[in-house]
């Protein structure tokens, strides 16, 4: 006898749904595996928000091949209401050009982008997607972003999102100019949003950003312990300081609402926060979400 016979029709359509996703996700991990073996990456394609991204061989692309847009759904959704057509959007850490693309696309060609990615290897995946985009308001700088002039290394894995600066000088490094925000003066002309998301290294970026702080309507960056405690620093440290420089502090409840935070808050793994320097401003911007203040 069929072992699903007795089972109610009700309950065997979400199986045939779950058991048809698995499937399809097993053909898409063995046609990725394909496609990088045969150096394939820039003959394909997957959508992803009304863009396009190369299946390159990294851990970001990878994840974009297999989940679609349920990969990094509360950032983009988040951003592509947040952002409107004309402002200034900075990614800091831009990896193979997600949220960048997204936004560029989705706000038009009056919205200015300034992507940041230090990694060569990686650098490369965004620059040939935001070709495969035909898109002209996108600024990709391939420099990692400090509290200070020179140089920097850092990690250099096929997981591009742990490809973060190093604390200490190991072998098998990559070596990257490390420059200062506030160097890059173009910034300076729009309000700009800037995503951060360094890997721990946020602090240091945010202490050689004065200048273009104090031109910034909203920042969305990565907050946790786990991180931020290999540059010694804790996460409760970086709440302080974006505190004292003036920022209101939100953490995701759920995908859309968000909740006032203090500087003491202690999050337990590695989240995205929202920081607004005008409570309204973020309101009016986030018409969709239920924001709570404290």
């Amino acid at each position: 006898m069929n072992a699903f016979a007795t089972v109610p029709r009700y309950l065997l359509r979400p199986l045939a749904i779950w058991q048809n996703r698995h499937k399809i996700r097993l053909w898409r991990r063995i046609s990725y595996t394909l496609i990088q073996q045969l150096s394939l990456q820039e003959r394909f394609k997957v959508r992803f928000y009304g863009a396009d991204f190369h299946p390159f061989p990294s851990s970001v692309s990878l994840g974009l091949w297999l989940f679609g847009e349920q990969l990094l759904e509360q950032d983009i959704q988040f951003l592509l209401e947040l952002l409107r057509p004309g402002d200034t959007f900075v990614d800091i850490g831009a990896n193979v050009g997600t949220h960048s693309i997204c936004v560029g696309r989705h706000c038009g060609a009056s919205t200015t982008v300034y992507s940041f990615e230090p990694h060569p290897r990686i650098y490369s995946y965004l620059t040939k997607n935001i070709a495969l985009n035909k898109l002209h308001n996108i600024y990709p700088y391939n420099v990692a972003l400090g509290e200070t002039e020179g140089t920097v290394c850092l990690y250099n894995t096929v997981l591009d999102d742990r490809n973060h600066v190093s604390p200490h000088d190991e072998k098998g490094e990559v070596s990257v100019p490390l420059r200062t925000l506030d160097s890059f003066d173009c910034i300076l002309k729009g309000l700009p949003t800037i995503k951060l998301d360094v890997e721990g290294y946020e602090l240091f970026v945010l202490k050689g950003a004065p200048r273009t702080l104090e031109q910034v309507r909203f920042l969305y960056l990565e907050v946790g312990h786990g991180n931020s405690a290999l540059f010694g620093y804790s996460a409760e440290d970086l709440l302080k300081f974006l505190e004292h420089t003036g920022w209101r502090l939100f953490r995701f409840e759920h995908p859309k609402r968000l909740v006032e935070i203090p500087p003491k808050y202690q999050p337990s793994e590695i989240e995205n926060i929202v920081c607004a320097r005008c409570y309204e401003d973020l309101i009016g911007r986030l018409e969709t979400y239920t924001i709570q203040a404290r």
